[in-house]
């Protein structure tokens, strides 16, 4: 099976700051467009384990910050988080990676690509 084709993913902003305990949003633009149904993102925050820093209130839990989305209709990929900013100053890099599936071949990936930002926390 050949290797999926390049996602070209920018992320904007390019290089976000924020204030400690504030918020930011980032965006992905991806070509090829997402398909309903076939793709995916996962998001995530450098250091912090998968998952664990997403959708929920900013904790301690999360030294490096946190993730939210708004929830979409089913078949549709999150291509917009709010970075919340810990509250501690600092460099904090968020990815996200994404791919495209075959609709014909749920198994097999046209597309895949990942890109990242690094926010920078000041204070305040």
């Amino acid at each position: 099976m050949p290797a999926p084709a390049p996602l070209q993913i920018t992320l904007s902003p390019s290089a976000p700051s924020v204030g400690v305990n504030s918020s930011v949003a980032i965006m992905a633009q991806i070509t090829p467009a997402l398909q309903k149904n076939v793709s995916t993102t996962l998001w995530s925050i450098a250091g912090e384990s998968q998952g664990e820093c997403t959708q929920s209130p900013p904790s301690s839990q999360c030294p490096n910050g946190t993730l939210e989305w708004q929830l979409l209709p089913s078949g549709y990929s999150v291509t917009a988080v709010t970075y919340f900013a810990p509250s501690t100053p600092g460099s904090y890099q968020v990815s996200v990676q994404a791919q495209i599936g075959d609709s014909s071949n749920p198994s097999k990936i046209d597309y895949q690509g990942s890109a990242s930002v690094t926010v920078t926390v000041t204070g305040q």
